[in-house]
């Protein structure tokens, strides 16, 4: 199931020990193992701490820049974000409007993929995310995959072993990949 290049896969938040590094770990390991698909892997855990400055928009920072460079390069996107409080991380937020040129969306398939401790998956985190995504222009995956209650999912394991979930996600992750290969990827070059 080739086809296009390189997918990124964003682990949308910079907490220690987050469950979502878990979960993107897994996706990743299917769509290499199952699509034969090239994967990166982007961790915001490893943004700077001197991107929350108020001069980090007046200067790009490397890491960021580097970053961006996969984005431009890759053909489609997966974001694992969890839920936190409500909502998504300020970091997933941060990163986007901090990227020097956000253009790179435009026309980009995105799959979103909720994470969160609650009964309900992250689909307000998702919710917000898709919202900033879709006014950038990516063509954001109509489904979206949920991990509820990931506490209870992950006890004392480093990947989820529920079944129906895990059918869900192979299911979900060859739909995207087939939706990823119908809409293409203009993969704008940055200025």
């Amino acid at each position: 199931m080739k086809g296009l290049g390189t997918l990124v896969i964003i682990v949308g938040t910079n907490r220690v020990g987050a469950r979502s590094r878990l979960v993107a770990s897994q996706i990743a390991e299917f769509f290499v193992r199952e699509l034969e698909v090239s994967v990166q892997a982007m961790d915001l855990g490893k943004l700077d701490p001197v991107l929350f400055s108020p001069t980090a928009y007046q200067v790009p920072s490397p890491v960021v820049v580097e970053m961006e460079k996969e984005l431009v390069h890759s053909s489609a996107m997966v974001v694992v974000c969890p839920e936190y409080n409500g909502g998504m991380p300020g970091i997933v937020k941060l990163f986007i409007d901090l990227l020097p040129h956000p253009e790179l969306f435009d026309g980009k398939p995105v799959w979103l993929v909720g994470v969160a401790s609650g009964r309900f998956g992250g689909v307000r985190a998702l919710a917000q995310l898709e919202q900033v995504l879709s006014s950038l222009g990516a063509y954001v995956f109509p489904k979206k995959l949920f991990f509820p209650g990931i506490a209870v999912l992950l006890s004392n394991r480093s990947r989820v072993e529920d079944p129906k979930l895990c059918q869900s996600m192979a299911d979900q992750a060859r739909l995207f990949w087939s939706f990823a290969q119908r809409m293409g990827s203009p993969s704008p070059a940055p200025r």
